[in-house]
């Protein structure tokens, strides 16, 4: 779909600003035996900045392509990790950031 491969552009460019430089830590697993992790690149945001660690995860989800679901158990290292998730959906889904046109689009169809 053409909002999955826009997500996935997304994502390409954050990996390679970060010359795909990724760490993941694993938090569980979903309910379908899938492994869950938070995972960082270390990238300089914006362009000529100091290269610091980023959360991919938070990062999709502020610049609006990713949104946030089922974090009841938030990382033992990460304790605000649901709060952030929520408050940058929020601002990212007001600001109709990245693909939230298409997905508000499709539920006012329903």
């Amino acid at each position: 779909s053409v909002p999955g491969m826009r997500a996935r552009a997304a994502l390409e460019d954050m990996l390679a600003a970060g010359e795909h430089r990724v760490s993941c830590r694993m938090t569980g697993w979903d309910p379908f035996c899938r492994a869950v992790a938070q995972c960082t690149v270390t990238a300089e945001w914006p362009a000529g900045s100091k290269a610091q660690p980023h959360d991919l995860g938070l990062r999709l989800v502020e610049d609006g392509f990713a949104y946030g679901f089922g974090l009841d158990q938030p990382p033992e290292w990460d304790k605000d990790a649901s709060e952030k998730l929520a408050h940058f959906e929020a601002i990212s889904r007001q600001a109709r950031r990245g693909l939230w046109p298409d997905w508000l689009a499709e539920r006012s169809k329903r």
